[in-house]
């Protein structure tokens, strides 16, 4: 019967209050007061306060750089397009301006395709409307371009208003989407949903706009806000759309840091700083209150600089997307492979082992092919274990099952002693559950050990694995000159592939060590 004992490295805990070095108070934790030191206690305690709170503070706002920064970049741009005059901060190019509207609607389409493909994996609310204010952000900008007239002449309203109202639509719907959360899906939503509503949207902004466009204003192409020559209604009505959309995507910049600090979520990180130059480009334009123009100023710079940190973003979950479904992909194949050996060779080797301990008359020959089968089952088992674990799971985890596996097979006593603190990669991973494995192996087989002893420890910076045994022992010094022992050179091997040494102790009647250090 295997004895298995776990130990999980906790705070020591004391018997009794009295005993401990930190003693409970109904404010808190405090520390014991020395009679030497009373009088300097508190003041050490509030420092320790402060200076925790000051850490918080600072790790915080580590998250909140990029948001900072682009809240920073974009009252800088505001400051200076309010100061400067406005020749010294544009650039006369007619071709710019729609050429720039329509890398923008690309970009945002790509990011509302990567947005949307999350939330089919992930079923959360936000990342759908998110995606949808996307789309009618870029249907906005498409109208713009596709209207954009060729000489300063008024437009009709339709072509005009189309746009700035589906922009202003799907700000908002950002804005919304935001607040939503991580608030998830109760069921899949159908596909005429997704595709049909912002094109529903559309038609319905459209239709608006054609019963109520005898009322709009024309707005002819100028350059700044202070041409007489444009009307005063339609400016109005341009800087209250360009407000609207500023406090829109001013929310929704604080909401998504606040969210992206809390969830560590990577999307969100680029999302925040990204609608903050949005929110400052539509001030700027309040400012420059045109539709179409020939100038290239400040905030065609902000807003050009939103979309390439929605672009980075964007990218960013692609490359995570297509890295989870190839990891997904293979974890798949894995578990299919340890299916297949687990159903096919093992079974075989269980039964040529059975056949071979039937042997009558050669009991070396029958040894020797009982103990054969038992190597390739130890072998066939680990690749089972290698390949059906997840990466998620710790060093202990993996170690503790499979030494509990060779307990109950060999029926040895089995003390385990594992530090769960101790985090390394799957290929560490695997390389130390081979060495304890050949090693646990090698103390029944050869050493006929009835008791062994595995420690997972770290020590300042340094970690090691330990697997003692009461068995036989052995010469290690003739066994590695005789050239003897393949397994002891493999375990050597794979200890200075980790980085690290193994070190294998033995003596006569005493038992074996074996120490790994990395």
């Amino acid at each position: 019967m295997a004895v298995v004992r776990t130990t999980k490295f906790f705070p020591q805990v004391f018997d009794s209050v009295l005993d401990s070095p930190v003693r409970f108070s109904l404010s808190g934790f405090a520390r014991p007061r020395s009679p030497r030191h009373a009088h300097t206690q508190p003041s050490t305690a509030a420092h320790e306060r402060i200076a925790t709170r000051s850490r918080a503070l600072i790790a915080r706002l580590a998250g909140w750089r990029s948001v900072i920064a682009s809240w920073a970049l974009g009252l800088a741009a505001t400051i200076l397009m309010l100061w400067a005059p406005f020749g010294a901060i544009s650039y006369y190019n007619p071709s710019l301006h729609p050429a720039m509207g329509s890398v923008q609607g690309c970009i945002a389409l790509a990011a509302a395709g990567v947005i949307h493909g999350r939330f089919m994996r992930r079923r959360v609310l936000r990342d759908f409307w998110f995606a949808q204010g996307l789309i009618l952000i870029a249907a906005g900008k498409f109208v713009m371009v596709a209207e954009q007239p060729v000489a300063a002449l008024p437009v009709e309203s339709f072509d005009v208003w189309f746009g700035v109202s589906l922009r202003v639509v799907g700000i908002i719907t950002i804005a919304a989407a935001v607040v939503l959360g991580r608030r998830l899906a109760t069921r899949a939503l159908p596909w005429y949903l997704v595709g049909g509503l912002p094109v529903a949207v559309m038609v319905g902004v459209g239709s608006l706009v054609l019963l109520v466009g005898p009322q709009l204003p024309a707005v002819p192409n100028g350059v700044t806000g202070a041409d007489a020559s444009q009307p005063t209604a339609a400016l109005g009505i341009l800087v209250t759309a360009h407000i609207v959309g500023a406090v829109g995507l001013a929310a929704a910049s604080v909401a998504l840091a606040v969210q992206a600090a809390r969830h560590g979520n990577e999307l969100l990180r680029w999302l925040a700083p990204a609608c903050a130059l949005g929110a400052f480009a539509q001030v700027t334009y309040a400012i420059v209150p045109t539709v179409y123009s020939d100038w290239f100023h400040v905030g065609n710079i902000l807003g050009l600089g939103s979309s390439l940190l929605l672009l980075v973003g964007a990218v960013g979950e692609f490359r995570r997307a297509s890295t989870s479904h190839i990891e997904a992909a293979l974890h798949n194949d894995r578990l299919r492979l340890a299916r297949e050996i687990h159903d096919g060779v093992i079974q075989e080797l269980s039964y040529i082992r059975m056949e071979g301990q039937s042997i009558h008359g050669d009991q070396e020959c029958r040894k020797h092919i009982v103990g054969a089968c038992d190597r390739a089952l130890d072998e066939a088992r680990s690749a089972v274990q290698t390949l059906g674990c997840t990466s998620e799971e710790s060093l202990s985890s993996n170690l503790h099952r499979a030494l509990a596996e060779l307990a109950q097979r060999y029926h040895f006593q089995l003390v385990v002693d594992l530090d769960d603190s101790i985090v390394v990669d799957s290929e560490k991973q695997h390389a130390l559950t081979r060495i304890t494995r050949e090693a646990v192996s090698n103390a029944i087989h050869h050493g006929n050990a009835t008791r062994v002893q595995v420690t997972l420890s770290q020590s300042d910076g340094q970690r090691e694995l330990t697997i003692a045994d009461d068995g036989t022992g052995f010469d290690v010094q003739s066994a590695s000159a005789a050239g003897l022992g393949y397994g002891l050179v493999s375990m050597r091997e794979r200890g200075r592939a980790l980085p690290g040494a193994v070190r294998i102790t033995s003596e006569a009647g005493v038992g074996s060590r074996v120490a790994v250090q990395w």
